[in-house]
């Protein structure tokens, strides 16, 4: 499993912040592309944007990832990234 930056308090648990959710979702955009992945990331950027949160610190192949994904984006959602 991939390394989650932050996690939030779900009933006895914990889950991967919203950020850390946009992040892999972002690599699996540039990995597959499908159009449910990019549905689903574009309304974990929103969301974040709304909360006004931000992006951990990232190694390099996350980046190049979330480059990719820029490539396809509207460039309003390019600025909020």
């Amino acid at each position: 499993m991939e390394p989650i930056a932050a996690s939030e308090p779900f009933h006895d648990g914990f889950l991967a912040s919203r950020v850390d959710l946009l992040v892999l979702r972002g690599v699996t955009v540039a990995g597959r592309g499908a159009d449910g992945d990019l549905l689903d990331f574009r309304w974990l950027l929103t969301t974040a944007a709304e909360r006004g949160l931000l992006l951990p610190r990232l190694n390099r192949d996350k980046v190049e990832a979330l480059k990719e994904v820029a490539g396809i984006l509207l460039w309003w959602e390019v600025l909020v990234l």
